[in-house]
């Protein structure tokens, strides 16, 4: 399994897709830590229900953001690790759609981070 990640990692756009994911997923952290102590006890973050107060959730969930970011992408790294021998196209059509996915999720979150505090 090791030298099936090591030949998918010298793909250039698995790497680059790889790269990104990482540089974003520590922003996101960083913002966490910077931003964790003026953030109030409830944030909106479920906006697909009515107004009301089951929109709120604690700072916590920001957490559970992160964790499933991470476990998307590596499942997603893992069936594309599968994949890359028999279908290349669309081993780096799911990393580049995990990027993109967890790009807006970031960006998400930020403007919720920043528009509260």
């Amino acid at each position: 399994m090791k030298e099936r990640i090591k030949e998918v990692l010298r793909d250039n756009i698995i790497k680059k897709s790889c790269q990104v994911f990482l540089i974003i997923l520590a922003f996101f952290t960083a913002t966490l830590i910077w931003k964790w102590k003026n953030l109030p006890p409830e944030l909106p973050l479920f906006y697909s229900l009515p107004r009301s107060e089951e929109q709120l959730a604690s700072p916590y969930h920001l957490l559970i953001i992160i964790a499933a970011i991470i476990i998307i992408f590596l499942l997603h790294f893992f069936i594309s690790v599968l994949l890359y021998r028999k279908e290349l196209l669309a081993s780096r059509i799911l990393l580049i759609n995990v990027t993109v996915i967890m790009t807006a999720l970031f960006l998400t979150s930020l403007k919720i981070i920043f528009l509260i505090t």
